[in-house]
């Protein structure tokens, strides 16, 4: 399918901004493809500037040949970097006033270095506490543009079906003892969607009482990008082997697994259901990996994330940051995994 049919939204989102993390590859390119054909205003959020300045003049042409295309523009971003954060967010306010999507795709498998600047896990740290940093970072900007449009901004959360597979580790969520690359992986992925839907119980449009920040999560499915594409792990053990077939035999293509966040970033928001109750697209299988995960305590991993951001070394807390409630010593947190009814995209 190419990503520039989606013509029939174009209204919802020409002449908005949207912020695409991991913009420049795989998934992240597909929604930002998707997003400048129908006219918004896209700047593409991601680490290598080299790699990006090439994803950008690719997106550009994709966009031109669009009836009213938006423009595209490359903004540096390392998610395994609180200063950096900083000051992507700083130069993005500059840029513009206004923030109408944000798209949080980027993640990384397996990385070279083993902590990063802070001191987190190399993948815990970009993968939840830089996305989770970020969007509290822009979480003013979100809400003042709702305010100043009358109408709902959205952040849309790019799950995994690799969350199924995941753990919350109350004792260690820095991820300083973990016990697989994978495993870590997949954690920070369940603690993405948890997140998200915390912010989705406290800032929905009926908690504003008013227009709100809307916060829908899409779940791309086995697809031959980062943690199943060929390279993403040590072909000669045997977990990684068949992870790694599992991609290349059956895995989506990246612009078919970027089809629920594309339509999460340009469906009408009166047409989806956010993730207040759990719910996320994804493809449907008969199994339990395209089924959307519920994980008791939420808003509990939420406030301890939060705590233990302001602790860290370069940390500019916002004021959401600042005034959490104390945690209390311990917390009523169920340690089960449960299932919801998988969402359906319309067509």
């Amino acid at each position: 399918m190419e990503i520039c049919e989606f013509r029939r939204y174009r209204s919802e989102v020409a002449g908005k901004q949207a912020v695409v993390t991991g913009g420049n590859s795989g998934i992240g390119f597909e929604v930002a493809k998707a997003l400048a054909c129908a006219g918004a205003h896209v700047v593409v959020a991601s680490r290598n500037a080299a790699k990006s300045s090439e994803a950008v003049e690719q997106l550009r042409i994709a966009a031109g040949r669009a009836r009213s295309p938006g423009t595209v523009d490359f903004l540096q971003l390392d998610l395994s970097s609180l200063r950096s954060i900083q000051h992507f967010v700083t130069d993005l306010k500059a840029r513009s006033s206004e923030l109408h999507i944000l798209v949080n795709n980027a993640a990384v498998w397996c990385p070279e270095d083993s902590k990063t600047v802070e001191g987190m896990e190399a993948q815990v740290g970009p993968n939840y506490f830089g996305s989770v940093y970020l969007t509290e970072l822009l979480l003013t900007i979100l809400k003042d543009t709702a305010k100043q449009q009358h109408a709902p901004t959205r952040i849309v959360w790019v799950t995994s079906a690799a969350e199924v597979f995941g753990t919350v580790d109350w004792d260690d969520l820095m991820g300083e003892h973990k016990s697989s690359d994978f495993r870590q992986y997949s954690s920070t992925k369940l603690m993405g969607f948890m997140a998200a839907r915390f912010l989705s119980q406290q800032y929905s449009s009926a908690k504003s009482q008013g227009p709100g920040v809307q916060i829908f999560g899409a779940q791309p499915g086995a697809t031959k990008t980062g943690a199943f594409a060929w390279g993403a792990f040590d072909p000669w053990k045997p977990a990684a082997f068949l992870q790694v077939m599992l991609g290349r035999l059956v895995g989506l293509p990246a612009n078919h697994g970027a089809i629920p966040a594309i339509l999460c970033c340009l469906q009408p928001s009166s047409e989806l259901t956010d993730m207040q109750d759990g719910v996320h697209y994804g493809p449907r299988y008969s199994s339990f990996a395209g089924l959307p995960m519920f994980f008791g305590g939420s808003r509990e991993l939420y406030e301890t994330s939060s705590r233990s951001l302001v602790g860290l070394p370069n940390v500019q807390a916002s004021k959401a940051l600042q005034t959490w409630p104390a945690p209390p010593t311990q917390y009523p947190v169920p340690r089960g995994i449960g299932y919801l009814s998988s969402g359906s995209l319309s067509s």
